[in-house]
Order: structure tokens, then sequence, then C-alpha cells
């Protein structure tokens, strides 16, 4: 969860910069290097002039010369079939590099020049098919896989509402607890509860970004036995749906302590 919240702030200052990014970011380039046709769609920032641009490309020829072949780029928003199209990248002998937005504005020259050699080795549309068969097995897998809420038509929902808001009104503290709050921070717990099928609760794991102010770290323990305990009663959800299928699914719930 802490990665989803640095990939939406990471987001927003992409879309700051996209003016910059555009006019230096080439929809195609007719570059030779050692008789490459460097072309690729618009998603790579490439200066080939530029000093690190130019050691990417010599690292991504020396790779290639090694018969290793990597699809590395940076996305504003990652495919619902990731995971799955990192396995058939995998089938392909095509290892798989991801990031999120080029906030920074880095030269992307080592993988336009790798994306340039799969298309010539693979053909000029392996990845768009690629992608569709991997949305493919994404949505085939909804008996068995685990799926993230946000990648569904609709998350798990209860009978009493907003879960956060529930257990925040459930949830008593500990008489030496510090409520007050500090500047530009606010105390929370996050929970992931992985929801199934049929509507009941699975695992309830407390998550690692939370954070407490110093004085209140000691009671900790007690907080999480407590929000588990009243998340645990929970019974009889919604489930998730995925299509017209009803799924299993992660579901994070951030819960206000201020």
């Amino acid at each position: 969860m802490n990665d989803l919240f640095k990939q939406i702030g990471c987001f927003l200052f992409f879309f700051f910069l996209m003016g910059s990014c555009d006019q230096n970011h080439p929809s195609e380039s007719t570059v030779q290097e050692s008789n490459v046709k460097l072309t690729g769609p618009k998603k790579y920032y490439t200066i080939f002039s530029d000093t690190a641009c130019i050691n990417q490309i010599e690292k991504a020829k020396s790779d290639v010369a090694k018969n290793k072949l990597v699809y590395k780029i940076h996305m504003a928003d990652f495919p619902r079939y990731e995971e799955e199209f990192e396995q058939l990248l995998q089938q392909h002998q095509i290892e798989y590099i991801s990031h999120g937005p080029n906030c920074m504005i880095t030269q992307e020259c080592y993988g336009h020049y790798m994306d340039s050699i799969i298309r010539q080795r693979k053909g000029e549309h392996f990845f768009k098919e690629l992608s569709q068969e991997a949305d493919r097995l994404f949505l085939a897998q909804w008996n068995t896989k685990i799926y993230d809420y946000w990648d569904l038509d609709q998350k798990p929902t209860h009978p009493e509402g907003e879960i956060a808001s529930y257990v925040r009104r459930q949830l008593q503290f500990p008489k030496t607890w510090e409520s007050k709050p500090q500047k530009f921070k606010r105390q929370y717990l996050s929970f992931k509860l992985q929801i199934n099928q049929q509507g009941q609760i699975v695992k309830t794991t407390l998550n690692d970004n939370y954070f407490l102010n110093p004085n209140n770290e000691k009671h900790l323990p007690l907080l999480e036995k407590n929000i588990q305990q009243i998340i645990s009663k929970l019974k009889d959800w919604n489930p998730a749906q995925l299509e017209d299928h009803e799924v299993s699914c992660n579901l994070w719930v951030d819960v206000g302590l201020d």
C-alpha cells in the first residue's frame, strides 16, 4: 500500500512535467546503432547525444550480445494484468523491470534500445499481443486468483458501511494514549483484509506503512489486537465482482487514530 501512495504522488508530479517531457520525447527515432534502427512508441525519454543515454545504449548492446533481453519501462499506471504479463515475458526469456512514472526525467535509452531489439525479433505488435493475452489470463483466473480490489469492477462491501469509520467508532484507546495531532502528520494503522468469494474474511494483517506518535508506539500491539478483533466480527460481506463473477480479493483499510 505504501508503494501505491508513492505511485499516486509521483503520478501527480509526472503530469506537472508532461509538457516538458513531450518536447523532448520523440515518437520515433531514426538513429542507427550497430545496424539496429531505434524505433518505438512514445514512451521512452531519450536524448541520444546525452552521455547517460550513450552509456545506457552501450550497456544494452552488451546485454543483447549475451542474449539477455530486458523489457524495462516507466509507467504512470500499472496494468491490472502486470503479473500475467511478466510471466508471459519470462516464457520468451525476457526479463521484466517496471517502475513508476519517470518523475525525475532520467534517460530511458536502455529500455528504448531493448524495446527496438525485441520488436525486431518478435514482431512489431509483440507487446500489444502479449498484453491482450495477459489480460485474458487475468480474467480467466477469476475462480482461483486473489485480486487487488482496485483492479476489479466492484470492491467488497459490508452492511456496516465504510469499514475504517466503523472500526474507529468501535475502538477503545488505552488510558495513556496521546491524541494530540502532530503538525503535517496523522496517526493511522493500515490493514490488509483478504476476503473470499463467499464474503468471509480469510486473513487480516497489519501493514508496515503506519504512523504513531513516538509516545504511542508502546500501544501498537494492543491496538493491533483490538482492531483485529473488531474486523473479525464483520461477517457476510458482499464479495468483490469481476465481470459477472464473485471473486476473492485484498482490501486495504486505513484506520485514522487522531
